[in-house]
């Protein structure tokens, strides 16, 4: 492999390893608190020209601002996403280099994406598209690891994503503050060590240590999945069955996969698409060999 090769896939494999965090910034990492009641439901543009004279003047929410120090520290990559027009930028950017210091340049360390022009998507969908645009512009694999916004309907549609993370009116997180530091701590922790082993090799204790702290990220996800199939299972088939050839075992195991990814979507709170996606694939490839078993339920 060329030095030139190996030098773009390390890179790649640094950023796929590093994670995403998504904050938001009105009512999220800023307290917008005294423009908010320019938010009338009948105001129109005016009422949105308003809210955002005096966005500069906002203070920072510490709680969100001390979140967001950690995944920085923890060599996270920072997308500030915002629902703010982009005829704002100059505005914006002068507002996360007040708060972030001469470390903030956008596109490089941190990224800053806003509305387009004339774009009049509620913020749900604006920010569902936004997500996917940033993730199909990095290597593949990459992750994101939370997203943090102070609307629920945000929030919800985040889970199909990462973990939702919501911030109430007075700026305070909905979830425990020491949880989420863990979460971010846990991931920086496993990033560390697979930007190592892939730099030197990996050795029998490093695949063991890897395979520990993923156990712990994806089970806060998967909140025991892999006991709730068993669980399921049993209630499918409280008698147990029989299988006895290569057809059978192969049937079994789809079948096994589709309660897999149904219990992995109800775990999401009905909203990580990729699982109801593969459980519809699953469910083809069981169609695809239903003839062949013989599988006998008791």
């Amino acid at each position: 492999m060329s030095e030139l090769k190996k030098d773009v896939n390390e890179r790649a494999l640094e950023q796929i390893a590093r994670g995403i965090a998504i904050f938001d910034l009105d009512g999220t990492m800023f307290d917008d608190s005294v423009r908010r009641p320019h938010l009338t439901p009948n105001g129109g543009e005016d009422a949105l020209r308003a809210y955002y004279k005096g966005v500069t003047d906002d203070p920072l929410n510490s709680d969100v601002f001390d979140i967001a120090k950690l995944c920085i520290e923890s060599n996270f990559r920072m997308v500030f996403m915002t629902g703010r027009p982009v005829h704002y930028w100059d505005k914006t950017i002068w507002q996360l280099k007040k708060a972030f210091g001469n470390e903030f340049e956008s596109g490089k360390d941190f990224e800053l994406v806003m509305r387009p022009a004339h774009n009049k998507m509620t913020s749900p969908v604006l920010k569902r598209d936004m997500t996917k645009r940033l993730l199909a512009g990095c290597p593949p694999g990459s992750k994101i690891i939370l997203a943090i916004d102070d609307r629920w309907d945000v929030c919800d549609m985040f889970k199909e994503f990462t973990q939702s993370l919501m911030v109430s009116e007075d700026g305070k997180f909905t979830q425990d503050k020491e949880d989420i530091a863990q979460l971010i701590k846990n991931h920086a922790s496993l990033a560390n060590m697979e930007m190592k082993a892939t730099a030197q090799g990996r050795t029998a204790a490093d695949i063991l240590t890897l395979g520990g702290e993923t156990f712990r990220e994806r089970n806060s996800n998967y909140r025991d999945n892999a006991v709730q199939v068993g669980q399921v299972m049993q209630v499918l088939f409280p008698n147990g069955v029989t299988l006895k050839t290569q057809a059978d075992h192969h049937f079994y195991h789809l079948f096994e996969l589709m309660v897999v990814k149904l219990t992995r979507f109800a775990n999401s709170d009905l909203k990580h698409v990729d699982s109801i996606h593969d459980l519809m694939v699953y469910a083809a490839m069981c169609e695809n060999v239903i003839e062949p078993h013989s599988i006998k339920v008791h």
